[in-house]
């Protein structure tokens, strides 16, 4: 339909699951997926921000701050308080409230 095409360097099989016991992890959406469990001991697919992604905000917020550290405060306050929200709400699923704040 679209022609698209799947690449065989960034595509494999993972076991992945309730019953596997495989510790491997994949990135997708600027998240790391992982087999886990729950405080009740159920699966469930745990998250994390993906080291990439994490290190990438960072960087890019530090650059904007030292282009923008000039501008009036309330501007300044305005826009940082936009980029941080708008990360926190992308990255804030159940169980990341860790790694939101430590974002």
């Amino acid at each position: 339909l679209f022609g698209l095409e799947l690449s065989k360097e960034k595509t494999r099989i993972l076991p992945f699951g309730r019953y596997s016991v495989s510790r491997e992890t994949f990135d997708f959406l600027g998240f790391t997926h992982f087999n886990s469990k729950t405080r009740k001991g159920y699966y469930t697919v745990g998250h994390k921000i993906s080291r990439k992604k994490k290190k990438q905000f960072k960087s890019n917020l530090k650059k904007w701050v030292k282009e923008n550290r000039n501008t009036q405060f309330d501007e300044f306050m305005k826009a940082l308080n936009k980029k941080l929200t708008g990360s926190f709400n992308y990255y804030s699923l159940s169980g990341m409230i860790r790694e939101v704040r430590n974002l």
